[in-house]
């Protein structure tokens, strides 16, 4: 007969230490007050600003520690450093990296000293991992947030592995007309705007 795992009492679960981001202003009315745990997914459509969410999104993270970005979508692009430069991320406090790795080398990068406390992935569809990959992921590096960007299909994500990543996540990003709303675990309620003029243009439009 297998061994059960000893439960958690109530007052274990109050004492235990939390990895938690003191976050403030905008980002905190837009994601609470988020634990350092599991796994955020941000999707969207091409073209509405999911880009320069995200290095907005790093840009602040580096307050509280380094930033690894997985570029494997747009790598060093014009238009992704341009991303950077509008988040002001040559003033970051924390290192800020852009890698291009597979899973094989993205996972020999973590098991080094100095590795990242928060890692972007973009895209989802070109990193091509698998659900158990992403569940292993997840497990062997606790003390690491990792980010997903994902493309979507109407208003769900791309593909079996995105939903299911997307409905673990703690944090789930949809962005459209440059304005990204949130559904959080940690207490956030108020839609990020991205690009004031681009946002209110495209949803005047829809009325």
């Amino acid at each position: 007969m297998a061994k059960l795992r000893r439960g958690t009492c109530v007052n274990e679960l109050y004492m235990r230490t939390r990895d938690i981001l003191d976050f403030s202003g905008p980002w905190k009315d837009h994601i609470g007050l988020p634990e350092v745990v599991g796994s955020w997914f941000v999707y969207g459509h091409s073209g509405h600003g999911k880009t320069s969410y995200t290095t907005q999104l790093a840009r602040y993270l580096t307050e509280f520690g380094t930033v690894w970005y997985n570029g494997l979508e747009e790598g060093d692009s014009l238009s992704f450093v341009n991303a950077l430069r509008r988040a002001g991320m040559e003033n970051a406090p924390s290192p800020f990296l852009l890698l291009e790795d597979n899973l094989e080398e993205l996972r020999l990068r973590l098991s080094r000293r100095n590795r990242a406390r928060f890692v972007f992935i973009d895209s989802l569809q070109l990193f091509g991992i698998s659900f158990q990959e992403y569940e292993q992921l997840l497990a062997d590096h606790p003390e690491t947030l990792f980010i997903f960007i994902g493309h979507a299909e109407g208003k769900k994500p791309e593909g079996r592995v995105g939903k299911r990543i997307e409905y673990l996540s703690y944090v789930k990003v949809w962005v459209e007309g440059y304005r990204a709303t949130a559904k959080t675990r940690y207490g956030g309620t108020e839609p990020f705007v991205i690009f004031q003029k681009r946002a209110e243009e495209y949803w005047e439009k829809l009325g």
